[in-house]
């Protein structure tokens, strides 16, 4: 008889604001790429469950996009996503930045360039 090692599963912390499917997968697979998630500051929690409720929107708006056939509509979808998606990448984009080391420049070499 075999016994498969069992590992728990980390548990995160739940999201602020109710999340769809999308938001929620987001949520996690995120939380799991961020090792150091536990050391976040409360305001990142809730930049992060912005950038999943963005993710959210834009799979609601996938989906009215596929059912409209009027152009004017998906014209206006499109936007609607697009404007979503840019959301989404600046919320993302802040939490990499609070993220990252405090300078990752390289050290400036003397007489180099004049």
């Amino acid at each position: 008889m075999s016994a498969a090692l069992k590992l728990p599963m980390p548990q995160f912390p739940t999201p602020k604001f109710q999340l769809g499917s999308a938001g929620l997968t987001e949520w996690k697979e995120t939380l799991a790429a961020y090792p150091n998630w536990a050391d976040w500051a409360p305001h990142e929690f809730v930049t992060l469950a912005n950038a999943c409720r963005c993710t959210d929107e834009v799979a609601r708006l996938s989906a009215e996009l596929e059912a409209t056939t009027d152009h004017k509509k998906r014209r206006q979808i499109r936007a609607d996503m697009l404007a979503a998606m840019n959301a989404h990448r600046q919320q993302m984009r802040e939490l990499a930045l609070a993220d990252a080391p405090e300078d990752t420049r390289p050290p400036i070499i003397s007489g180099r360039y004049r």
